[in-house]
């Protein structure tokens, strides 16, 4: 018997060949490929939400997305046939039925990225962490990272050109600094991210580690609210979506 499921995913992609999550014509886009190959499967057009909107060249580790799709189809089938459909830079770690009200976006109560930055140029993983040539004290960025913690306004780290009536406060519940080796790690978590934030984060944080900016200077930023207070937008390729976070719903 064919029943109305709502479906959800949890993807993983490598977003180097990617214009971002969202769809737009005459672009390759994750949401465009995964409802191109969905509406082929199900002989039906599929309109797939995500959880955010992720930027040209960013990845995601636990990206959660959902569809509404009449099927005769379980859970497992519909993996092993999306996994057999999709390109190699999209992969489906799981699907699960979730109550027919359930969206991906409007649902979520925070999400978690992570950015990733080498002291030393590296050829195999320079699609998935950025390279500075400065060298960085770690201590002084997690200091500068923990001053972000707490519900602020962040139009310091939001474009410079907001569209008029997005809120600008934001509830950020994790920021910190680690250094494995060569590799610095900026793990950020908030209950909303404006545009390019976590990006702007993380340029403002490396000018703390250069040592052009105190980081009792980030509380400064904050209050100016001014994108040109704040430091430089990091490039993509170090970020990644970890995971996003919902009520009563294990993802």
């Amino acid at each position: 018997m064919i029943a109305m499921m709502n479906i959800k995913l949890i993807l993983e992609y490598d977003g180097t060949d990617f214009h971002g999550w969202q769809i737009q014509p005459e672009v390759r886009t994750v949401q465009g490929v995964l409802e191109g190959v969905a509406s082929e499967l199900f002989r039906e057009i599929v309109s797939v939400n995500g959880c955010c909107r992720t930027d040209a060249g960013v990845h995601a580790w636990g990206f959660v997305g959902n569809f509404r799709v009449d099927t005769t189809l379980d859970a497992r089938q519909i993996r092993g046939a999306l996994s057999a459909r999709l390109p190699a830079d999209i992969v489906v770690k799981s699907v699960a039925e979730v109550p027919s009200d359930f969206h991906a976006r409007h649902d979520c109560i925070a999400r978690r990225y992570l950015y990733r930055l080498t002291s030393e140029p590296t050829a195999v993983l320079r699609q998935f962490v950025a390279y500075t040539k400065y060298q960085l004290d770690v201590e002084q960025m997690a200091e500068g990272a923990a001053r972000l913690v707490g519900k602020n306004d962040f139009t310091s780290f939001a474009p410079a050109a907001l569209s008029e009536g997005v809120s600008t406060i934001c509830d950020v519940l994790r920021a910190a600094v680690s250094r494995d080796g060569e590799v610095f790690s900026f793990d950020i978590k908030a209950d909303r991210f404006l545009h390019h934030m976590v990006r702007n984060i993380v340029g403002t944080l490396i000018e703390v580690g250069r040592g052009r900016l105190r980081p009792e200077q980030i509380d400064e930023i904050l209050r100016k609210k001014d994108r040109r207070a704040a430091g430089p937008t990091a490039p993509a390729c170090g970020l990644s979506l970890m995971e996003a976070y919902y009520p009563e719903l294990d993802v």
